[in-house]
C-alpha cells in the first residue's frame, strides 16, 4: 500500500525523457520570445542519437541558432510617424549626409516607441531603448537617409546577423544563443 502511494508522489527518474521536456521548454520559449522566425522542430529524432542528454541539448541549440541566422529576412522601407511627433530641422537632418544628425537618439526614440519596442526581424520585445540596435533599410554612403522610414529597430542579436560583423556563425556574439544555452543544465 505505501509503495502505491508513493509512486503517485515520486516520478521514476528512468522513465522521464529529460531531453523532451528540453524540447517542449525551448519550443515553447523560442514561439514565444521570437514570434516572427518560423524554427522547424521537426528533426527532434536526430538528436536523440546520442547517449548523454547534455550533447542532445547542446546540438539542438545550435540547430536552433542556425535557423535563427538562416533566417530570410529583408530590409524594407519602414511605416512613417505622425507629422506632429517631428520636430523643427527634421526634414533637413533627413538627408543622406555622412555625419549622424545632431537629433539621431530622438529619432532612434521614436522608432522604438513606433516598433513597439519590437525587433523588425525575429519579433522579440526589448525592455529598454539601450538594449536595442538600428540599421538603415539603404545605407546612408548608399544614399540613404536619416528619415524614420529608412530607419529599422532590431535586438542585438538580429543587428550581429543582418550586418554580417563576423562570416562565421559560431563566432558571432548572439543573445540568442546565450539565453538558450542558459536552460542547458
Amino acid at each position: 500500500m505505501i509503495k502505491k502511494i508513493k509512486s503517485l508522489f515520486f516520478i521514476n527518474e528512468e522513465k522521464i525523457d529529460k531531453f523532451e521536456i528540453f524540447f517542449d521548454f525551448i519550443k515553447k520559449y523560442v514561439q514565444k520570445n521570437y514570434p516572427k522566425i518560423n524554427f522547424d522542430f521537426s528533426n527532434i529524432n536526430r538528436f536523440k542519437n546520442e547517449l548523454k542528454v547534455d550533447v542532445q541539448k547542446s546540438l539542438f541549440v545550435e540547430y536552433l541558432v542556425k535557423q535563427f541566422i538562416e533566417f530570410d529576412y529583408k530590409k524594407i522601407t519602414q511605416n512613417s510617424v505622425k507629422r506632429e511627433l517631428t520636430w523643427e530641422g527634421y526634414g533637413v537632418n533627413s538627408l543622406p549626409n555622412l555625419r549622424l544628425p545632431h537629433d539621431f537618439s530622438r529619432r532612434k526614440e521614436l522608432v522604438f516607441y513606433r516598433d513597439k519596442s519590437t525587433c523588425n526581424r525575429c519579433g522579440t520585445v526589448m525592455e529598454r531603448l539601450s538594449q536595442a540596435s538600428f540599421c538603415f533599410v539603404q545605407e546612408i554612403e548608399d544614399g540613404g537617409g536619416y528619415n524614420i522610414e529608412n530607419i529599422i529597430l532590431l535586438c542585438s542579436s538580429c543587428n550581429q546577423v543582418v550586418n554580417n560583423f563576423k562570416e562565421n556563425y559560431n563566432e558571432m556574439e548572439l543573445i540568442f544563443r546565450d539565453k538558450l544555452y542558459e536552460f542547458i543544465s
